[in-house]
Order: C-alpha cells, then structure tokens, then sequence
C-alpha cells in the first residue's frame, strides 16, 4: 500500500501537467513516433525496465509509474486529468504515444522511450 502511494506521488509530481489552461481539445495530435519496428519495443504487457537504458518498461508498468495519478488507475480520469476512453476509441497507438512523448492540452510529455509510449498506447486501448 505505501509503495503504491508513493508511486501514485512521485506519477503526480512529475508526470500531470501544469497549469496551461484547459484547452478541451481532443482532436487528435500530429504523431511523430513511429511504429514498432526491428528495434523492438516492449508490448502491453511485455518486459519491464527502466526508461534509461536497459530493457523498456511495459505499457502496464509505465501506466502506473507515469500515467495512473492523473487518470486513474481504470484511465477514467480525476480531477488532474480526462478520461482516456474517449482517446483510446479515436487515437491511433502512435498518436497517443505522441502525447506522452510531447505532451498535449494540460499535459507535459512524459519521461519516457518511444517505444515505451507505444507500449503504454497498446495498454491504455486494453483498459476499455
């Protein structure tokens, strides 16, 4: 439970974005990551590491350090962030990797691989 908080903690520090405004926009983002391809990237629910070197983290693992305090652990939003059904349903993997590669609206990007954000694109359709 104390790990979980602290997670939770550290996710809202560093992960939720600051105070720019809701801009509401939900149209979809110009992706600039790409595809998974002969470098391989960590799936769904693939191999965890770290986001530095090493083995990327899987789109579970990454949801949970990064993504699960301002959209909540089934993705259905707080108060720090939407709802990510409405984005999993309309977002290709890669536009929604983009958002956490470059962050979108209120969000800042996140500290993370392009392949872990398609990972965590892959999780995030999973939740819904």
């Amino acid at each position: 439970m104390r790990t979980t908080v602290m997670l939770a903690a550290l996710a809202l520090i560093m992960g939720c974005g600051g105070d720019k405004g809701d801009s509401g926009d939900t149209s979809a983002p110009t992706s600039t990551a790409g595809t998974a391809g002969a470098s391989g990237t960590a799936g769904a629910t693939g191999t965890a590491g770290t986001a530095t070197g090493g083995t990327e983290r899987d789109g579970m693992t990454v949801y949970s350090e990064v993504c699960i305090a301002c959209h909540g652990v089934d993705g259905r939003g707080s108060a720090a962030g939407p709802d990510l059904e409405p984005f999993a349903a309309s977002y290709t993997d890669e536009q929604i990797a983009d958002v956490a590669l470059n962050g979108f609206g209120n969000m800042d990007p996140m500290s993370v691989t392009e392949g872990e954000a398609l990972a965590v694109a892959a999780y995030i359709k999973t939740l819904f």
